[in-house]
């Protein structure tokens, strides 16, 4: 079994933007690091091309207004403090600042999730979830707050960076929920998919990375996220294949359609 190995950090680069995430994967027959290439990367976005070929969009509104309010509340941690932020969430029940960092994490996804209704929800749900944990470390969400990094990651890079993070992570999973089923009859072993969707993740890094680049503006507010998804459409759904490009595409694993 491949053993999978994600370096991704949210401190800004020179551009003010998350670092895009880098991908190894481990093969236990050498114990070297494999590398997703740039040819084989080309040739999954040519195949997410076809898969979403029917979609209109890949990232729902009611998702544009959940960032715009991970934007609000990521901004008042910053300016306030976690503690006096998330004291202000309607609802909240005192004894959970001092119970452990999940639980908590828990209680903003649900704040964040009130715009959210239908089978949408349970996906962005778990997008929020994944942005928190990885913010905070996922080796410290099960202890207190103060064990946790969350305050400093936000502070270091900006809560624009942390938006950009949970793009990232949404993408993926709607592009996985989307394509899984399809890819894996495809693929002759369990190593191949797995870096094949280690391939798509990387792409849906450098997609959001390009996305947040082209808006100029810096607030995250609604405006911002629709400007941000209607980016990521673009490079993903409104570009048409090469005519001259081959109808088979060679997977990362070398199998053929």
């Amino acid at each position: 079994m491949m053993r999978v190995s994600q370096r991704n950090e949210i401190s800004p680069n020179a551009d003010g933007v998350s670092n895009a995430t880098r991908w190894e994967c481990k093969l236990p027959s050498n114990g070297e690091l494999r590398p997703v290439t740039a040819l084989q990367l080309a040739n999954i976005k040519a195949d997410l091309h076809r898969y979403l070929r029917k979609k209109k969009t890949l990232v729902s509104p009611e998702f544009s207004a959940v960032v715009a309010d991970v934007g609000a509340f990521t901004s008042a941690v910053v300016r306030y403090g976690f503690e006096k932020a998330f004291s202000q969430l309607p609802n909240v029940v005192p004894a959970l600042s001092g119970r452990p960092f999940i639980e908590m994490a828990e209680t903003i996804a649900e704040h964040h999730l009130r715009f959210v209704q239908g089978s949408q929800r349970a996906l962005i749900r778990k997008s929020l979830l994944e942005a928190y944990i990885h913010a905070a470390g996922p080796e410290h969400v099960f202890g207190p707050l103060g064990q946790t990094r969350l305050v400093r990651a936000l502070r270091r890079s900006a809560p624009r960076n942390f938006a950009a993070m949970l793009f990232s992570l949404h993408l993926f999973n709607v592009m996985a929920m989307a394509i899984q089923d399809e890819v894996r009859t495809k693929m002759p072993d369990v190593a191949s998919f797995e870096l094949y969707m280690l391939g798509v993740e990387t792409i849906c890094q450098g997609v959001v990375k390009t996305a947040v680049e082209s808006e100029e503006k810096t607030e995250v507010d609604e405006a911002w996220a629709k400007a941000v998804a209607m980016a990521i459409d673009a490079q993903l759904l409104h570009i048409p294949l090469n005519p001259n490009q081959r109808q088979e595409s060679t997977h990362v694993s070398g199998h053929k359609e």
